[in-house]
């Protein structure tokens, strides 16, 4: 009977003021295709803050790998744009989002993450795996956004925008950190809280988030501009089971509030609680309003 080949193995070190996206894009999806990622530590403790207050326990400090060999070592910090004029002359920029030179794959920046991760994918596994994750990913190479508006509302709120974003075991890490970097990008007060038992939440691929907060104490401080669940399974299922998330968001709908759902927490967490039904046009008040989607 023939054996299973070793699965790769990756190293992805961490330190303070890595780029969430380009940290846990490619270690959500070499863990799909496979792999053997250790998210290693570069300081002194396994907890590391990265940029925009996003917490991650690695798996290991980084000195403790040094002994090890590795199929891939990935090092998530781009060659941004921004950064090629601090390149002597002999290098040549290229114009692409993600660079395949030899052994030495480069990507550009946080927005390009899931191509420089299908791309380190392909130089291990080959195309077929490539395609093989990225189908119920819904990643489109096309480009450009697929977006259909209803019922079109301005949400208001006054000052910085107050976010919830629960998390809990099992959910995709990739939904809930790009939610969380993207919105403290535009400078929201994003709240993560846990509702399991502790603050650590291990994300369906393996990556430990640490939450700010459990989510009792979160409720505490409602109510927020914007409540939004990140899918993922089990704990979009859990999420969909939490009465004090349930109470929530029902508040906030009836506040006419927003509040929103990616993936499976639209079917375990929206829908199961009336929260999916099409709501008529409602008047903004707000001196600085955002139009968006409210469903």
């Amino acid at each position: 009977m023939a054996t299973s080949p070793s699965p790769k193995k990756v190293l992805l070190p961490i330190v303070a003021g890595t780029e969430p996206i380009e940290a846990s894009i490619p270690i959500d999806i070499l863990r799909r295709a496979g792999a053997n990622v250790t998210v290693a530590s570069a300081g002194d403790a396994l907890l590391v803050e990265i940029m925009y207050g996003v917490k991650i326990l690695a798996d290991e400090l980084l000195v403790d790998c040094a002994a090890a060999s590795y199929d891939l070592i990935v090092l998530p910090a781009t060659g941004h744009p921004w950064f090629v004029e601090k390149f002597p002359p002999k290098v040549t920029a290229v114009d692409a989002n993600v660079v395949v030179d030899g052994n030495a794959v480069t990507g550009t920046g946080p927005a390009t993450s899931m191509e420089f991760a299908m791309a380190l994918v392909e130089q291990l596994y080959g195309k077929e795996k490539v395609e093989q994750i990225a189908k119920p990913m819904l990643v489109r190479y096309e480009g450009g956004y697929s977006m259909k508006e209803l019922n079109s509302v301005e949400w208001h709120c006054s000052g910085t925008p107050k976010v919830l974003l629960p998390v809990a075991n099992g959910i995709e890490e990739m939904e809930a950190i790009i939610l969380v970097d993207a919105l403290r990008r535009a400078n929201a007060d994003v709240v993560v809280a846990s509702a399991e038992d502790g603050v650590v939440v291990t994300a369906r691929y393996g990556t430990r988030i640490v939450a700010d907060v459990m989510l009792d104490e979160a409720a505490d401080r409602a109510p927020f501009d914007l409540i939004i669940v990140p899918g993922g399974m089990p704990g979009a299922k859990t999420l969909g089971g939490c009465e004090q998330l349930v109470a929530l968001l029902k508040k906030q709908a009836e506040a006419n509030r927003p509040y929103g759902a990616i993936g499976a927490a639209t079917a375990h967490v929206l829908e199961p609680h009336g929260l999916l039904k099409v709501r008529a046009e409602l008047p903004g008040t707000c001196s600085n309003p955002l139009t968006a989607r409210r469903r």
